[in-house]
């Protein structure tokens, strides 16, 4: 009967470490993957910023030429609005 013990302890015990070593994989895994993935759309974005920074440069020129194209339109108008399209015939 003691054979059969020491057997059936040490069957239990490779249980005991497999369960264990089931359960720190399952709960290692999530949070390996998102730091995997943090990191790859970290290096992502790293990229695309400097693309980023030339657009908003660009978006910076084509806003200020649209100012002052609005700016040298822009007419007086006397009180009457004369000037304005739906007054003028």
């Amino acid at each position: 009967m003691k054979i059969q013990f020491k057997n059936t302890e040490r069957k239990r015990k490779i249980l005991a470490i497999i369960g264990l070593s089931a359960c720190a994989l399952c709960c290692l895994l999530p949070i390996i993957g998102a730091g995997v993935g943090l990191t790859g759309i970290i290096s992502f974005f790293g990229k695309i910023e400097k693309i980023a920074i030339l657009l908003l440069s660009l978006a910076m020129v084509l806003y200020g030429i649209d100012f002052i194209r609005k700016y040298k339109n822009r007419r007086s108008c006397s009180t009457d609005c004369s000037c304005r399209p739906e007054n003028q015939k």
